[in-house]
C-alpha cells in the first residue's frame, strides 16, 4: 500500500511531499486508494445489489479519508504510527460501510 512504500522511502517521499512534485504524489495517493477501496467494496460485499451511484460515493468517501489521513502524517513529518492508527480506525467504524451499502439497496 502507499503507507508501506512511504515508510520504506520515507526521506525520498518527504523529499517529493515538500517539492513542486507534491501534486503528483497526491495523484498517486489518489489512484492508489480509488482502487484498494474499489476492489474492497467489489469484493466484501458483492452480494449486496447496491445502485451503483451510491457505491461510487461510498468509494470517494474512504479513499478521500485514506488520502487526507496519509497526508496529515506525511505534513507531521510521518512521526505516528498511521498503520495503528488506520487499524483502530476500522475497528471502531466496523460495520458502518456494510450498513450503507445495505440502505443503498434497501431505497
Amino acid at each position: 500500500m502507499a503507507i508501506e512504500f512511504a515508510l520504506e522511502n520515507k526521506k525520498a517521499v518527504m523529499h517529493i511531499y515538500s517539492s513542486a512534485n507534491r501534486e503528483s504524489y497526491e495523484r498517486y495517493l489518489n489512484k492508489v486508494y480509488q482502487y484498494v477501496v474499489t476492489k474492497y467494496i467489489e469484493s466484501v460485499f458483492a452480494d449486496i445489489p447496491a445502485k451503483e451511484e451510491d457505491l461510487e460515493i461510498i468509494i470517494k468517501f474512504f479513499k478521500c479519508e485514506l488520502v487526507g489521513y496519509t497526508l496529515d502524517w506525511m505534513s507531521d513529518g510521518m512521526r505516528y504510527d498511521i498503520r495503528n492508527q488506520v487499524r483502530r480506525i476500522c475497528e471502531l467504524f466496523d460495520g458502518t460501510t456494510k450498513i450503507a451499502i445495505q440502505r443503498s439497496a434497501e431505497k
